[in-house]
């Protein structure tokens, strides 16, 4: 039996498709014929355009706003990835940061009758208390303890030198806050450390600040080891402190 050539469904369908467009199409123009009024129809249709223009200039405002809110969106992103990037950096920074960061810093202690550390002896005679400026010693840079000689910074750390800098300026407070009361004044316990600070004064000294080896003995800050020797010839060697000896006493000036 000879086979049966069957027709494609889908070319039925197609053609059925085409011709329902064709119908609605003369549908609708059979409709434009029996409209009597073209002049409402004329206005009608401008009406119409006018609207779809509208519609139009809408629509590429959106497609505008979109790009831009796309292009927005991406310098965001790229905005993000720096910040994290930023961030991290920071992180890094934070965790490698010293425990004292580098800075000159002078501090005031107020006291009652304090005079001025120029000249204790002009004192005035008014009773309105004068502030102390005890100068504090500059904080060492790791890029200043990396360029000294390696002989004298041998196993010394920043944290460890900033930390006796950190003691001697509270060495120094509490000698000058007891050099600021006048003698009369000086309660007897404490009288034999202030004849003590002043006996170390010299005329080389004179409107300075000082503090020598016995004075950090004296309050058991910097022990007089290798370390603290070291410390000592690091910090007058970046022009911190400045060495005086005379009537053999080791004094250390405040620079």
């Amino acid at each position: 039996m000879a086979a049966v050539l069957l027709p494609d469904p889908d070319l039925y369908s197609g053609l059925v498709n085409h011709f329902n467009a064709k119908v609605a199409e003369l549908k609708g123009l059979s409709l434009l014929k029996n409209i009597d009024d073209q002049s409402a129809t004329a206005a009608k249709l401008m009406e119409l355009d006018r609207l779809l223009s509208s519609a139009e200039a809408q629509m590429a405002t959106l497609h505008c706003a979109f790009d831009q809110d796309m292009a927005a969106m991406d310098q965001a992103k790229l905005l993000m990835e720096c910040m994290h990037q930023q961030q991290g950096y920071i992180n890094t920074m934070q965790a490698n940061l010293p425990q004292r960061l580098p800075g000159y810093q002078t501090e005031a202690i107020q006291s009652p009758k304090v005079v001025p550390l120029q000249d204790t002896a002009k004192s005035p005679h008014g009773k309105r208390p004068h502030a102390v400026l005890v100068k504090r010693i500059a904080y060492v840079t790791i890029d200043e303890l990396g360029a000294a000689p390696a002989y004298i910074t041998s196993r010394l750390t920043i944290d460890k030198i900033n930390a006796v800098v950190d003691e001697m300026f509270e060495v120094m407070t509490a000698k000058y806050k007891l050099l600021a009361i006048p003698y009369a004044k000086v309660p007897p316990r404490l009288l034999p450390q202030w004849k003590g600070y002043k006996d170390e004064e010299t005329e080389d000294t004179q409107g300075m600040q000082f503090f020598s080896e016995n004075d950090l003995r004296a309050f058991k800050r910097l022990k007089m080891d290798h370390t603290g020797k070291n410390i000592l010839t690091v910090l007058r060697h970046l022009g911190r402190l400045k060495e005086h000896r005379k009537n053999g006493l080791c004094r250390y000036i405040v620079m």
